[in-house]
């Protein structure tokens, strides 16, 4: 029986509400009073545990002045607090250390629950890593401002720059959603101003001040909607879609890629015909240049016509032109 079985057993005899004598204890766990010992002091020292010892029965009690004590993570076996351990992690690196403030006591009492079990935290950190790339910082008292004000559903006032006008405007929002996309954060947002469903880039906010009045709260399912229906996270619902024919290395590696959940992808001979949902086209003509010379746009026509006019740009930027 291990150290982490043991205390947990000990967890069930003292939630008892009565004594437990060393005796009955020491005899079911078949280990001696100098194990019993140190098995209460790692529950003490490592998890608060209010035990008192009673003289008169030569046992052992939590302590019935304060709250019902419950011992961390004990339902999850060790591999479940590995892969509990490992979300901690990727959750305070991919958000240059926004949520680490929250996460950290509970990444601690992981830590702790592993130690008895003899495992190593720190192996899995050195096994694992995650280098995130093209991240906007996020002021934490921008994050906790909007996350708040999202949790008491409350409306936000906010100062807003947008990066594509770049334009400063004063906006009341009613937030819905805070969405992790492509490693930045954004905030779904009801804009009573433009009267519709918005996306906010979290670093584009500023001042966010939230508002002592009733919230609009859009149904699950047209937010659903919103956030399905489309390529992207600027989507709409004026959805068109998207037939790309792939050829050469990229054959294999956009065969594995998710795109969007509603993708079809099929083979023909040594091509690939991906066909996929879309409104606003600025997010999937990036994807498109990523593959350079190894995908072209068969429909619609004027997102063939758009990737073209890109790929005119790029060229006339290093003195070439292109012959019709």
């Amino acid at each position: 029986m291990t150290q982490i079985e043991r205390i947990f057993r000990i967890h069930r005899f003292l939630q008892q509400g009565r004594p437990v004598s060393l005796k009955k204890i020491t005899e079911a766990l078949e280990v001696s009073s100098a194990t019993f010992n140190r098995d209460l002091q790692k529950m003490r020292d490592y998890f608060g545990a209010p035990i008192l010892y009673d003289k008169k029965s030569n046992g052992y009690i939590y302590d019935p002045d304060q709250e019902r004590f419950e011992l961390p993570g004990f339902w999850l076996n060790q591999r479940e607090l590995y892969a509990l351990l490992l979300i901690h992690n990727l959750l305070g690196d991919l958000d240059f250390g926004i949520l680490s403030p929250i996460l950290e006591p509970l990444g601690q009492r992981i830590k702790d629950v592993l130690s008895l079990c003899g495992q190593s935290a720190q192996s899995l950190n050195k096994t694992i890593q995650i280098q995130p790339l093209y991240q906007r910082p996020v002021c934490t008292q921008i994050f906790a401002g909007v996350a708040q004000a999202l949790l008491n559903q409350r409306p936000l006032k906010i100062t807003y720059h947008s990066r594509s006008r770049d334009e400063i405007t004063q906006r009341i929002i009613d937030p819905q959603r805070l969405v992790f996309y492509r490693s930045n954060w954004y905030l779904l947002a009801w804009c009573r101003e433009g009267e519709g469903l918005k996306t906010f880039a979290l670093d584009r906010i500023q001042q966010p001040s939230e508002l002592d009045q009733e919230m609009l709260v859009i149904d699950d399912k047209q937010l659903d909607d919103y956030c399905l229906e489309g390529f992207g996270l600027w989507r709409g619902f004026d959805v068109e879609t998207a037939v790309l024919e792939f050829f050469g290395p990229s054959l294999q590696y956009v065969a594995d890629e998710i795109w969007h959940p509603q993708q079809k992808g099929k083979w023909e001979d040594e091509r690939y015909i991906l066909s996929l949902p879309f409104s606003n086209p600025d997010e999937l003509i990036h994807e498109i240049l990523r593959y350079g010379a190894q995908v072209r746009v068969i429909e619609p026509i004027w997102l063939k016509d758009l990737v073209i006019q890109r790929h005119t740009e790029a060229l006339a930027v290093y003195g070439v032109g292109v012959s019709s």
